[in-house]
């Protein structure tokens, strides 16, 4: 049983065809041999990392429950170009009595010859890291040369050419009203709660991109708030992989920074200011020490919205968590008092109380409703994540 692995980087045309022509030349390869073709497991993604590879995990698990034999790539690349990688597929295939069969004649374990196999591994990571830094290195020349290197222009403007124009619609002005509001004093969860109230397009409706939410967050706002762009000048190159082997990114010492390359939606003098804020009010809440966790924190979730209830102390009163950040576009206005919530408890222990007289079955009794309670909260839980993805 064979199971052919073919993979490209990206999903431009050109190596979509090259998809094609790589599963074609292994089923001809395989009938050949007079093998049974299991199944083909096509990705247009990195070969860096495994963690963002669904089809090489789906390989690896089907290696493991013993529905493959041997293993067809073009090459020892399609399948991982990082040395931890290829060696931990290595060990899983082989412990497993799999063969790793490469069409360019590298690796053929049929054969019983291993040895190249580190040697090849170590090869193809350094071409992936030097590609990677040619990539890097023609990227921060764009940038220092004044050309916009992202796909998708900010909030407020499209790209073309490189170059950013503002946009003739109401984004403009809701970037205006954002800083100006900012500078009156509003916080960023205030402001996203009116955009929000307003029915203003979000960033992701602007876009067109699919499901996209209708409610503003602050973390935006804030986004907008720290974008040099508005003002007409680029800021880029502010941070970069932490290696090509890794998953997540690292802040750069500096940027690259070009002044007056598009026209400017804000006021120099209104960025700066803003950003004076925003370090000020950052300074001031590093001091501010944790909230105090309420009785029934974490344990409360909305029936309507499934956002988590906040406790709002001096009222002593849990309100509704998506109603208090994003208003009542989002939600209503549930709340419950601390008191009441003790008392319905108390209540229901002074009912198990008469209607048991063991001491055990007291207990018994409380630890079922506790789980029960638990349960009910880690499947409320479950539904908010899966509405979030959504």
């Amino acid at each position: 049983k064979a199971a052919i692995y073919v993979r490209v980087s990206t999903e431009l045309e050109a190596q979509t065809s090259s998809l094609v022509a790589q599963e074609e030349l292994f089923i001809k390869y395989i009938i050949d041999k007079g093998w049974t073709l299991f199944k083909v497991y096509k990705e247009s993604l990195s070969a860096t990392k495994s963690e963002s590879r669904p089809k090489f995990n789906e390989l690896l698990k089907d290696v493991k429950d013993g529905k493959v034999d041997v293993i067809l790539a073009k090459e020892l690349s399609r399948l991982a170009r990082n040395i931890g990688v290829s060696a931990e597929f290595k060990k899983i295939v082989m412990s497993n009595d799999v063969h790793i069969i490469t069409l360019d004649g590298a690796i053929d374990t049929t054969k019983g010859d291993v040895s190249k196999y580190g040697l090849y591994a170590w090869i193809y990571e350094e071409e992936s890291r030097r590609t990677s830094n040619r990539i890097k290195t023609s990227f921060r020349t764009s940038a220092e040369n004044g050309r916009y290197m992202k796909s998708e222009a900010p909030y407020g403007y499209d790209v073309s050419d490189g170059r950013l124009y503002p946009r003739e619609d109401e984004s403009v002005a809701v970037v205006q009203l954002i800083y100006k509001m900012y500078l009156e004093g509003h916080g960023r969860d205030s402001i996203a709660k009116y955009l929000t109230s307003k029915s203003y397009k979000t960033p992701a409706m602007l876009k067109g991109k699919r499901n996209a939410g209708v409610v503003w967050h602050g973390t935006t706002v804030m986004v907008i708030l720290r974008n040099r762009h508005y003002i007409g000048d680029l800021e880029q190159c502010k941070e970069t992989t932490k290696d090509i082997t890794l998953i997540g990114r690292k802040k750069l010492e500096e940027s690259v920074v070009v002044e007056n390359t598009h026209e400017g939606i804000i006021s120099r003098a209104d960025y700066f200011s803003v950003q004076n804020i925003v370090n000020e009010r950052g300074l001031k809440s590093r001091g501010r020490s944790t909230p105090t966790k309420s009785l029934f924190t974490d344990m409360l979730y909305c029936g309507d919205c499934q956002k988590k209830f906040w406790f709002i102390k001096a009222q002593r009163t849990y309100f509704c968590g998506g109603y208090k950040k994003n208003g009542k576009t989002f939600c209503t206005k549930h709340k419950i008092k601390e008191d009441e919530l003790i008392e319905i408890l108390r209540a229901d222990l002074r009912k198990y109380v008469s209607e048991v007289s063991d001491k055990d079955q007291i207990y018994a009794l409380i630890e079922k409703r506790v789980n029960k309670l638990k349960t009910k909260s880690k499947q409320l839980e479950k539904s908010y994540e899966m509405r979030k993805a959504n």
